[in-house]
């Protein structure tokens, strides 16, 4: 779904540095993303976030200029979202969100 992402000062968009004056990004968010218990541990859950990612990066972001995957995450899959290479916004009011923001910056994967 379409999102935007609040960056403030948290990260620092190297390849653009007058866009480092906005707050505000584009973003595709990934919403309601769970896999049933009795299949998890067999790399469904990375196949779907690594799909996302590719149309996100491939059809989305060309077509409509957002920079930013997103998805609001329970703490207990934190971890997951951060081996794939996504980033907890480092903001205090993040980590007190009982559904913290994690992102990926979908410019920096094309780059790679």
């Amino acid at each position: 779904m379409c999102s935007e992402i609040k960056l403030g000062n948290t990260h620092t968009l190297d390849d653009c540095e007058a866009a480092n004056r906005y707050n505000d990004f584009p973003a595709v968010k990934i919403a309601r993303l769970a896999i049933d218990q009795r299949i998890r541990g067999r790399g469904y859950g990375d196949a779907l976030v690594q799909f996302a990612i590719s149309v996100a990066r491939q059809d989305i972001m060309p077509r409509i200029g957002c920079r930013f995957l997103v998805a609001e995450s329970k703490a207990s899959a934190l971890s997951f979202y951060r081996r794939i290479g996504f980033t907890v916004l480092d903001t205090e009011k993040n980590k007190q969100r009982r559904l913290p923001v994690v992102f990926i910056d979908l410019h920096k994967l094309r780059s790679n």
